[in-house]
C-alpha cells in the first residue's frame, strides 16, 4: 500500500449529502481552501442542493467518478449503508486512497467488516459534532469545530499518520478507542440523552391543547427536548445497532427512577438532595474534563 505525505491529502471525495456530509465539505473548504471536494449521493434532490454549494467542487454521478484521483473517501451515510458502501469503495478507489465513515456506532460495522479481505486503508471514525437538525440546508462547518474525532481501527489495519495529521488540520481532536468502549461510552452520552429527550417530550403529549402552556416552555424544556427533533430514521438505527448498551443503561435508568419516585411517595426529602448534590457534583466534574 502506497504512504504518502499529509499534503497528499488534497482531492476528497464525501458520499452522503445531508447534514453532516455537507459540514464536513464546510470545514474542509474554510481551513483547507486548496483541497478539491467532490460528492455524490443517490438522492437526485440531494445531488441538485449540493450542486448550488460554494463547498462542493464537483458533484458527481457515480461512486466510480467520486473515487477517480481521490485521496481521502468519507462515508456519510445512515449507519445500515455504511459497510456496503465501504466495500464498494474499496473496490473503486485507487490504491493510495484512505476510505474512512463518521458513523455514530462503530462494533456493527467493524464486525461486519472484519469478515472481508480489504485492499485499502479503512479507518472506521466518528466526529463528535453534529445537530438534531439534517439535511445539507442546515449544515455549518461550526458544528465540527474542535470537537474530538474518534478513531476505532480494524484489527488488522494501521492508521496512517498522515491521515491523523489531516484530521488535526481541520481542528479535530484525534482519539483513538476500541469499538466497544466506543458504543458503550456512546450510548451513555449521545443515544441515552436522545431517548431520555424523547421521553419527556412524550409527556408534553397531554397538555398539548392548554392555552398556557406556550408561556411555561422555559430554557430547561426547550434544551432537554431539542434532541427529540433528531431524524427519527437515525434513533431507530441507533437503537438497533447499539441496542445491547442500551438496554442496560434503561435498565440502570428505570432503578434511578424508581428511587427518585420512592423518595418522593415517602416524603423522603433527604434522599431527593442526597441524589441531586451527587447529580451536580458529576456534572461539575465532567464539566472540567469536555474538550475546549
Amino acid at each position: 500500500m502506497t504512504e504518502t505525505s499529509p499534503t497528499d491529502i488534497t482531492t476528497i471525495g464525501i458520499v452522503g449529502l445531508g447534514l453532516i456530509g455537507g459540514s464536513i465539505a464546510r470545514l474542509i473548504k474554510e481551513k483547507r481552501p486548496h483541497c478539491h471536494v467532490k460528492g455524490f449521493d443517490h438522492n437526485t434532490h440531494a445531488k441538485a442542493e449540493a450542486s448550488q454549494s460554494p463547498y462542493f467542487d464537483s458533484i458527481c454521478e457515480s461512486l466510480d467518478q467520486l473515487c477517480n484521483n481521490a485521496d481521502l473517501l468519507i462515508v456519510a451515510t445512515p449507519i445500515d449503508t455504511v459497510v456496503n458502501i465501504i466495500l464498494k469503495l474499496d473496490r473503486l478507489a485507487e490504491r493510495h486512497a484512505i476510505i474512512t465513515d463518521v458513523a455514530s456506532v462503530k462494533g456493527t460495522i467493524i464486525s461486519q467488516l472484519s469478515t472481508h479481505t480489504l485492499q485499502h486503508t479503512v479507518v472506521p471514525g466518528h466526529p463528535m459534532g453534529g445537530s438534531e437538525k439534517s439535511g445539507l440546508q442546515h449544515a455549518s462547518a461550526s458544528y465540527l469545530y474542535h470537537v474530538p474525532y474518534l478513531i476505532t481501527p480494524l484489527p488488522t489495519i494501521p492508521v496512517p499518520a498522515h491521515f491523523n495529521s489531516f484530521l488535526e488540520s481541520l481542528s479535530f481532536q484525534v482519539t483513538e478507542m476500541d469499538a466497544v468502549t466506543h458504543d458503550q461510552l456512546l450510548a451513555l452520552t449521545s443515544h441515552m440523552p436522545y431517548l431520555v429527550s424523547t421521553l419527556l417530550t412524550l409527556l408534553f403529549k397531554s397538555k398539548l391543547g392548554h392555552s398556557k402552556l406556550p408561556y411555561t416552555l422555559g430554557p430547561g424544556a426547550r434544551d432537554t427536548t431539542r434532541l427529540s427533533q433528531s431524524a427519527p430514521s437515525w434513533g431507530s438505527e441507533v437503537m438497533q445497532h447499539n441496542r445491547e448498551s442500551l438496554i442496560q443503561l434503561l435498565h440502570t435508568f428505570r432503578s434511578q427512577t424508581d428511587h427518585i419516585l420512592t423518595a418522593l411517595e415517602n416524603n423522603d426529602w433527604a434522599a431527593l438532595a442526597s441524589h441531586f448534590s451527587t447529580a451536580k457534583k458529576i456534572r461539575e466534574d465532567l464539566a472540567n474534563g469536555f474538550p475546549n
